[in-house]
């Protein structure tokens, strides 16, 4: 075969290594394992965080879609608890409709408060 005839090419074959080579592969090796666990924590430290985020989200989302459906949600509004000595209950009433929010019975200390108003 003349020099002409010859192809050359390079190959991927396994090759012996030697005791200095194996200790860096093994220091390598060691190097990447940690790394790999840093970057599979942090993975699933962000998933958690994401997975809360998602959640939060679905939760307004549900939020808001109950108050549009039913044309009302939760607010917080100023109430005053106003006393009926005559019937002898207090009434919890919304400040800006004085719409009762609450019923109970007077305390001894407001029925005695009322003797004293008398």
């Amino acid at each position: 075969m003349s020099t002409q005839e010859r192809k050359i090419e390079t190959r991927t074959v396994y090759v012996k290594l030697s005791p200095s080579e194996q200790r860096e592969r093994a220091m390598q090796a060691t190097e990447l394992v940690r790394r790999h666990d840093e970057a599979d924590a942090h993975l699933k430290l962000q998933t958690k965080l994401l997975k809360q985020e998602v959640e939060k989200h679905a939760a307004k989302l549900r939020e808001l879609a109950l108050a549009a459906r039913e044309g009302t949600e939760l607010q917080e509004v100023t109430c005053t608890w106003v006393p009926d000595y005559a019937s002898g209950i207090a009434r919890l009433l919304r400040d800006d409709t004085n719409a009762v929010v609450e019923t109970r019975s007077l305390t001894s200390e407001e029925r005695q408060t009322q003797m004293f108003l008398s």
